[in-house]
């Protein structure tokens, strides 16, 4: 058990137990550094323990949880930070494992964001743009491109070698391409 315990709290996931009364009966080290509580909490109920979150659509859910007893995920946000909990029946309580996604969210909505920019300049591009990967396979085209090549769908060009689509000058010009911006071994695409 100490072990178990040891490990427990080396992990950097946030782990609290309560029971069918909402007491706190185990939390871990994570979660004490992420709730600023200390193991006092033990015996406490949540509600007493972190009263902001009465009357609370966070509250609804864990409670319709733990009447239901099916595991779910939350997310719950506070502060400026985000937070990912897994919550599954335990006993006759609770078993929360907390994990702080802030900056995860913040990389995810960024990238989803230049993912958009790109898309539109891709899109709107007047001329014909591909993007390949080093074996010259088809990552992505716009509309012109497709016309340029008498192709109906993207479909028909992304994921396949642009080889049968360009004279043999102009691929060994876009291997050249390649290579020059991409220093590693070029990959074999047979």
């Amino acid at each position: 058990a100490t072990r178990l315990s040891a490990l427990v709290d080396a992990g950097p996931e946030a782990i609290s137990f309560v029971d069918g009364q909402w007491r706190y009966v185990y939390v871990n080290l994570a979660f004490e550094r992420m709730s600023q509580v200390t193991d006092d909490i033990i015996g406490q109920s949540m509600w007493e323990a972190f009263p902001q979150l009465l009357g609370t659509e966070y509250e609804q859910q864990l409670r319709e949880m733990m009447v239901e007893r099916q595991p779910t995920e939350l997310e719950y946000r506070v502060a400026n930070k985000t937070f990912d909990i897994r919550v599954m029946p335990f006993g006759d309580g609770v078993a929360f494992f907390t994990r702080e996604v802030t900056d995860l969210r913040r990389a995810n909505e960024e990238m989803r964001r230049n993912e958009e920019r790109f898309r539109a300049i891709l899109n709107d591009a007047p001329g014909g743009v591909m993007l390949l990967d080093r074996a010259n396979q088809v990552l992505e085209v716009n509309s012109a491109a497709l016309r340029l090549f008498e192709l109906e769908e993207s479909g028909d060009l992304v994921g396949r070698s642009i080889a049968p689509f360009v004279s043999e000058q102009d691929l060994k010009q876009i291997e050249g391409i390649i290579d020059s911006m991409t220093p590693q071994e070029r990959e074999n695409p047979d």
